[in-house]
């Protein structure tokens, strides 16, 4: 049984990430779907398959006139908060909630997983995205955030994606 999930996924890993046709013990125009009638045994296994999207233009100037913040959210769980800033940001890493907070209040509350989760929806099978594409604008009467993803990975894509990471930084205007 080993063997076969063994061999399930190296062809898995073929069928997603580069050409079935690399494997020459294949015969030539291999689909999955040929498993059993070829090796004599269907797919076996639990397959955890894992999608990134990243931004296409690493290297652009991004345009943050007309918003008061740009916060970069590196860690998991945190507290971004500066004594000169009548603000503070909080990220919950396993949740995804993103929470803005001014004297104590909350001004906003999102969902990190939730944009990561709709960009991945409208670009499934795309890797690199332009920068429009990985930016998403959400507001409220209190304040108007836009996420800038730098970079999203998903596990088990397509069927049940679950975000598993984001890169992210934050576009803060108050209102």
């Amino acid at each position: 049984m080993e063997d076969k999930q063994e061999i399930s996924s190296i062809i898995a890993y073929f069928n997603r990430y580069k050409k079935l046709s690399a494997l020459k013990a294949l015969p030539p125009d291999f689909t999955m779907e040929q498993m059993q009638t070829v090796f004599g045994f269907s797919k076996t296994g639990q397959f955890q398959t894992y999608f990134n999207h990243k931004i296409k233009e690493q290297n652009n100037v991004l345009d943050i006139s007309g918003f008061d913040y740009y916060i970069e959210v590196v860690s998991k769980d945190a507290t971004i908060q500066k004594d000169e800033m009548p603000i503070s940001v909080s990220y919950t890493g396993n949740s995804g909630e993103v929470q803005i907070m001014k004297m104590g209040q909350v001004i906003y509350a999102g969902n990190i997983s939730d944009v990561a989760m709709k960009i991945h929806q409208d670009h499934k099978g795309n890797s690199f995205l332009k920068n429009e594409d990985m930016m998403v604008t959400d507001q409220n009467e209190n304040v108007k955030v836009v996420y800038v993803i730098k970079n999203i990975s998903v596990m088990n894509e397509p069927e049940t994606g679950t975000i598993k990471s984001v890169a992210f930084s934050l576009l803060i205007k108050l209102k």
